[in-house]
């Protein structure tokens, strides 16, 4: 048997929508069975057909077959699809919506987080990582991603003002509370003033008050100067003082005494 030459021709078709690309090639190999696998190692992400006289042929990888004199073989390629898997965790919508969706190798899918009222995006998690709340993906394989939102918390701010001379005690003292925060308000009065009341948005007359903060507060706490009391006589703590008094009397009477007797003037 006598070695015979045949000749093929490969025609590559591939087309996404975006690009149409034909290429030929030219084998000869002598009469028998004729591998194309070498040929298709070197296309990845792609499904793989092959069209000839007897039908259509359909192969992940490679396919084989016997030719008998110069054939013409057509290989379709088909781009590979992924699955894109979308979660949402709190409330809020995506775009894309919630869902599994396929797209075709090499696509760029932008994803967007829109948070419902009272809540706001924090990041994304599972196949991708990001706090932007608009992001894109590159299929390259099956991916996975979750929108997490958290509700929001409403914060508020507390002014404390004085009257009088003191000091207020904030604890904790923060710029801002998150709702739903206690407060401890403590009314240090200075010497010589006494604590008085708390007036404003909290009213009382406790030196120390736990204030919740559900709103924006302003808060006065009132100090007075202590009122002067002269000493009791029957405070034993004010005797000892009205006993020196009657004593500085008596001596400044008897020094008046000596003077104008001296002086020759009668009292």
């Amino acid at each position: 048997m006598s070695e015979k030459f045949l000749d093929i021709v490969l025609e590559a078709v591939y087309n996404n929508n975006r690009k149409f690309v034909m290429t030929t090639l030219h084998y000869n190999k002598y009469r028998g069975g004729f591998d194309l696998s070498k040929t298709l190692l070197e296309v990845k992400n792609l499904k793989t057909s092959f069209n000839t006289e007897e039908g259509l042929i359909k192969a992940v990888n490679d396919v084989s077959f016997n030719i008998e004199e110069d054939t013409e073989v057509q290989a379709s390629f088909e781009i590979k699809e992924f699955d894109l898997d979308i979660n949402i965790d709190g409330e809020g919508t995506i775009e894309p919506s919630a869902g599994t969706h396929s797209f075709e190798y090499g696509d760029e899918i932008t994803l967007t987080a829109n948070p419902d009222e009272g809540w706001s995006f924090q990041e994304w998690s599972g196949d991708i990582s990001s706090t932007e709340d608009e992001m894109t993906v590159t299929m390259d394989e099956d991916k996975s991603v979750t929108a997490v939102f958290e509700e929001e918390v409403e914060h508020y701010e507390l002014s404390v003002d004085i009257i009088g001379d003191g000091t207020v005690n904030v604890n904790p003292d923060l710029d801002e509370y998150e709702e739903g925060a206690s407060v401890t308000l403590t009314a240090v009065p200075s010497d010589n003033f006494e604590f008085l009341e708390w007036s404003g948005d909290v009213t009382g007359t406790d030196k120390e008050i736990t204030v919740v903060m559900d709103e924006d507060k302003e808060i006065t706490a009132d100090f007075e100067e202590e009122p002067y009391l002269p000493p009791d006589v029957d405070d034993e703590e004010g005797l000892p003082w009205m006993w020196i008094g009657i004593g500085v009397i008596g001596i400044a009477l008897i020094g008046i005494f000596f003077f104008m007797r001296k002086s020759g003037s009668g009292l």
